[in-house]
């Protein structure tokens, strides 16, 4: 008779690393309540999930593993996989932390010089908005004298009136 609990490795490919992956595969282990561990192969560029427990369990966790956004193939293998190089669990920790503080300079640096594209942009802008300034100067000018106009056509519209009044009368 088959033993209803197995020792796998699920091998997941996609892009699986840096992105919060590992710690959802360890909470997905304590839900169904398998033994194992989760790391990231860096020369595969893939993640491993060494795992033991039910089968049917096994088989509900890579179901879930493979609706994660980023998942495009889980493959078993019967091997237990370990990482490379030997060394405590927690020993890739420093790695990982390296890679992501790495991986966030990367990331400060895009949006830096994306801050400095934004800003060439407000001092073109700046220079375009005081011509803009200039010409509403220019236009405000020219209705303060159109206005001016318009008032002295009025005093000689109002007499332009009273005269033909007066030739009306006569």
């Amino acid at each position: 008779m088959l033993s209803k609990v197995k020792q796998l490795t699920l091998v997941i490919e996609g892009d699986v690393q840096y992105v919060g992956f590992r710690n959802y595969i360890e909470n997905l282990a304590h839900k169904y309540d398998l033994a194992g561990f989760v790391y990231n192969d860096y020369n595969e560029r893939n993640v491993k999930f060494v795992c033991e427990g039910e089968i049917s369990k096994i088989e509900r966790i890579s179901e879930e593993i493979s609706r994660y956004p980023g998942v495009k193939k889980i493959s078993f293998s019967e091997k237990i996989l370990l990482p490379k190089p030997v060394g405590r669990v927690i020993g890739g920790v420093e790695k990982d932390i390296f890679d992501r503080l790495d991986l966030g300079v990367d990331r400060l640096g895009s949006i830096d010089s994306k801050l400095g594209s934004v800003d060439e942009h407000l001092t073109s802008m700046e220079g375009y908005m005081k011509s803009v300034d200039v010409r509403l100067d220019s236009v405000s000018t020219r209705l303060s004298s159109i206005d001016g106009t318009l008032k002295e056509n009025t005093g000689l519209l109002r007499d332009i009136k009273d005269i033909l009044k007066i030739i009306a009368e006569k």
